[in-house]
């Protein structure tokens, strides 16, 4: 039997879905010991005692550890960015002081991702002395040059990594995130991934694109995608059609071409009912879905335009008045002290 430690962080109110994405990963890996750390924002005592349930039915231990207080504990003055993007994300980039030491390689997931089929592939990964392996995420060049990071260098999709906590330790990799955080005054775009990118980027390794397979690779086809996001360094159109025919791990991004997305009412996201099998078979098949706040207008009239010419629509907004606005956005957040 293998062993694995896996990394989640999460809320009260996303717990849930991180206990699908949990059972998913339980159901399609019977020959795995997973050990899980859940980075916990005020989960409750009775969401925790149901995710605890999982050591009864699977082989698994279920640990909990507190959020921290990054401004407190690592002396990070962050920026919220988005009002949907917490802070709680940077979590996973201080998994080498709040795992324990015993933990020197982790698989780190977001809590909206599914794991559809066999993992052994990361089990088995020897990641010698690079420090992480991920998912390339579809960024063009523009932004690669906002964020200072060389175009040779892979940016990763930060929802999927494998993390080598030795050598992270080894290298006090911690204390050059934080130095980079605060430098940048504590406003990322992007946040953790980007962070992660800039430190980890020149020294990893790159997974498989069904390894994090994103809502946009869903919802557009290769050539669709490399029109909205003119990506730098990006999976081939074959390594694509592979990836499509045999994802591993889907990860239900936000997109804006779908109206919400799978936890939420009237969702019309293409693996809607990949999501709601694995909550089925998860212990909070009980659990209403919650209402939509999205712009149902708005994702109909997209729906009426072509592909093709969307496609080339979006791709000058995504990397010409999207990337003036972070631009901007970025010189007044970083000199507002």
């Amino acid at each position: 039997m293998y062993n694995l430690d896996v990394v989640y962080h999460s809320s009260d109110k996303f717990s849930w879905i991180m206990g699908v994405s949990m059972t998913s990963i339980l159901i399609n890996n019977p020959d795995t010991f997973f050990n899980f750390y859940i980075i916990e924002n005020e989960i409750s005592e009775s969401n925790k005692e149901k995710l605890r349930l999982l050591e009864k039915l699977y082989h698994c231990n279920v640990n909990f550890v507190s959020m921290p207080d990054f401004k407190k504990d690592f002396k990070l003055n962050l920026y919220q960015i988005k009002e949907n993007w917490l802070f709680d994300s940077f979590s996973r980039m201080f998994l080498g002081t709040l795992l324990p030491n015993t933990v020197e390689k982790v698989l780190y997931l977001d809590s909206d991702t599914i794991v559809n089929k066999k993992i052994d592939y990361l089990i088995q990964l020897d990641l010698g002395t690079k420090l992480i392996a991920g998912v390339k995420e579809s960024l063009s060049v523009k932004y690669l040059d906002v964020f200072q990071i060389d175009h040779d260098t892979p940016y990763f999709q930060g929802g999927v990594f494998l993390i080598n906590l030795k050598e992270w330790r080894k290298r006090n990799i911690e204390e050059q995130i934080v130095s980079y955080i605060n430098e940048k005054k504590g406003y990322i775009f992007f946040m953790e991934q980007t962070v992660m990118s800039a430190i980890c980027g020149k020294d990893s390794l790159v997974l498989p694109l069904n390894y994090n397979w994103t809502t946009i690779n869903s919802c557009f086809s290769f050539n669709e995608i490399i029109k909205i996001r003119k990506p730098n360094m990006w999976y081939n159109k074959d390594e694509n059609e592979q990836a499509k025919k045999n994802v591993v791990i889907f990860h239900f991004t936000n997109c804006f071409y779908i109206n919400n997305r799978p936890w939420v009412k009237y969702c019309n996201h293409p693996q809607i009912k990949l999501f709601l099998k694995y909550k089925e078979m998860s212990l909070f098949r009980e659990k209403p879905l919650y209402e939509g706040k999205r712009n149902y207008f708005r994702t109909l009239v997209l729906h009426m335009i072509p592909k093709k010419i969307l496609a080339c629509l979006l791709g000058w907004i995504y990397n010409n008045f999207r990337v003036k606005k972070i631009i901007k956005e970025q010189k007044l957040k970083r000199n507002r002290d």
